[in-house]
């Protein structure tokens, strides 16, 4: 048999930044909103570092001013901006009285340009019986995706507020702060783009014997790779496109899967699923600096591209590179004028972990009067107990990096740490009279 099929799709269009947008586009105090550090003046003097009146931003650099501080004057904070909120003119906007948009939870304004993400997808493939009940198949599938957001819908700062040449709607004077009709700006301005691109390609084998002779088993091997535009570490806002690569999340190059029952004796049943994916795409970066100027921290490390460890580079590059890098940039300053650290690579780290699980089930079914059947069922998850470690930091400025942060999670009890159950079933047999 061979197959073969094309169709394009369309997902919805995310709407959970709605309710923020409206309380910034509408009148002053209808709704929640969140307010960016950099709208937040310090009043608290005597603090080295950190004078009466700085912003209460600190993105990447460690400061003196501490949570127990924050809380201290938050009720201040609050207050005062629910103040200034209530006494504007009801004939303006939000936006122009706090003239920034940091979002709630991390969302932006959305878009008058927000098209749909969309995707094409084809596929080809080939089927044959090689014996009376064993059937193999080859697939090969190509999905193309366009205008997508793999940051969840946070909003990117279109106002540039933290770049090195500073904001596109010039900061506001302390006479500015309080015109709603000034043109200018306190904090970025958050906008919901989804300008990226990704690709899947993958290559699925699999072997399928039905029931018989006591025997069912399902194998099946699948080499893929997705690559696309990331949003995380290494984005350069000012070049949406620049940062493209392996996808962390969903670039898996190999996937094996092996299910299987088996019938024993004395009504016995076994069951059989084992499951390994290798090790994700790494990037690896240095935390709390901006080479490029463009405002966002976090930039990979000089040399490499996103995601590149564990594909196209590996522990001999790194070692290499971060020798050049304290050769070149530790000690000097970056764009935004942050003193670039040496880095030190750990004793041991790893760019990440495979995954694999094996869970068996042993079942014994007892049937009574033809009517009722009564299983027993007995389960191990994770009979191996594999470690299956994951979420490693990429930050080369931590003492963390290359460490796993997490396992993977026990989704239906299968890939986390060994679980073993049991439990029952019964099942009413019908029976058909002639």
């Amino acid at each position: 048999m061979i197959r073969a099929g094309a169709g394009l799709y369309y997902g919805l269009t995310n709407l959970l930044a709605l309710d923020a947008e409206r309380a910034a586009l509408g009148p002053p105090g209808v709704g929640r909103q969140s307010f960016s550090g950099t709208s937040i003046s310090n009043p608290l003097p005597g603090i080295p570092g950190v004078p009466v009146g700085r912003a209460l931003n600190f993105p990447g650099t460690p400061t003196l001013f501490t949570g127990a501080e924050l809380l201290a004057i938050l009720p201040a904070i609050e207050a005062s901006k629910s103040q200034s909120l209530a006494n504007a003119d009801p004939a303006v906007q939000a936006i122009q009285i706090t003239k920034q948009f940091a979002g709630a939870n991390n969302n932006g304004l959305v878009s008058s340009e927000f098209p749909d993400t969309s995707a094409l997808h084809t596929s080809v493939g080939v089927q044959r019986r090689v014996a009376g009940n064993l059937v193999v198949s080859a697939d090969f599938a190509y999905r193309h995706f366009i205008h997508t957001n793999q940051m969840s819908a946070v909003g990117l700062d279109l106002n540039h507020y933290s770049s090195a040449p500073g904001p596109i709607i010039p900061k506001c004077t302390a006479v500015q702060q309080n015109d709603p009709h000034a043109q200018c700006s306190n904090g970025p301005i958050n906008v919901i783009e989804d300008p990226g691109t990704a690709a899947y390609k993958g290559l699925l084998l699999r072997a399928e014997k039905r029931f018989s002779h006591g025997l069912q088993f399902l194998g099946s091997y699948t080499y893929s790779s997705e690559t696309g535009t990331s949003f995380r570490n290494g984005f350069n806002l000012d070049n949406w496109l620049q940062n493209t690569g392996p996808i962390d999340s969903s670039d898996c190059t190999q996937i094996v899967n092996l299910a299987a029952i088996a019938r024993l004796p004395r009504q016995f049943e076994l069951g059989l699923n084992w499951s390994y994916t290798s090790a994700p795409a790494f990037s690896a970066y240095v935390g709390g600096i901006d080479f490029n100027g463009d405002g966002t921290t976090g930039d990979l490390l000089p040399g490499t591209t996103v995601n590149a460890f564990n594909r196209t580079m590996g522990r001999a590059d790194l070692q290499s590179l971060v020798k050049k890098f304290n050769a070149t940039y530790a000690g000097t300053n970056d764009a935004q004028g942050r003193r670039i650290p040496q880095l030190t690579l750990p004793a041991t780290y790893s760019f990440g972990d495979s995954i694999q699980s094996l869970d068996l089930r042993l079942s014994r079914s007892f049937i009574f009067r033809e009517r009722w059947r009564l299983s027993l069922i007995g389960e191990v998850f994770s009979l191996l107990n594999n470690a299956n470690l994951s979420n490693y930091s990429g930050d080369l400025t931590s003492a963390a990096f290359g460490q796993p942060t997490s396992r993977t999670t026990q989704v239906f009890r299968s890939g986390g740490p060994r679980r073993i159950s049991s439990g029952y079933e019964s099942e009413l047999l019908k029976c058909l009279w002639r």
